[in-house]
């Protein structure tokens, strides 16, 4: 609740003790107030204040745990978050490496075939015609390993 944001914990539910404590207390002392004569015409008035501090006192309390229940729930989630972060954290990591083993896989085959090409380059004639070694050569190259 607002009003008990500016306050620590245990001030906040130590009022709002004090506010229970004290409608219930006065609920109750009303009845017995009636039999002393000086406080009597006051007794309706101390029943009704202490009914009103009872229910106030008893809303602030629900209101009280049920932020805390949420104030542990926001807890639980942001801990799940961290740890999502930090799996994400690594599994990118893992899936870079394996990028820049594949990447280096790649540039490596593609060294061995443009090798290859170069000895093969001697075996086209003039006329432009590709010879079956070249064109083998091409379709492995275009297969995975």
């Amino acid at each position: 609740m607002w009003l008990f944001n500016f306050l620590p914990d245990f001030i906040s539910i130590f009022l709002i003790n004090i506010v229970l404590i004290v409608g219930l207390v006065a609920t109750f002392s009303s009845y017995f107030i009636k039999y002393i004569p000086v406080v009597t015409p006051y007794a309706s008035l101390i029943k009704t204040g202490g009914i009103i501090l009872l229910i106030i006192g008893a809303y602030l309390h629900g209101r009280y745990d049920n932020d805390q229940v949420w104030q542990d729930k926001v807890t639980a989630l942001e801990a799940k978050v961290k740890a999502s972060e930090q799996q994400s954290k690594d599994a990118n990591s893992r899936i870079s490496d394996l990028l820049n083993e594949k990447t280096k896989a790649v540039k490596e085959k593609q060294i061995v075939i443009q090798e290859k090409i170069k000895e093969v380059a001697t075996k086209i004639d003039s006329e432009c015609r590709v010879s079956p070694d070249v064109i083998e050569i091409l379709n492995n190259s275009a297969r995975k390993k």
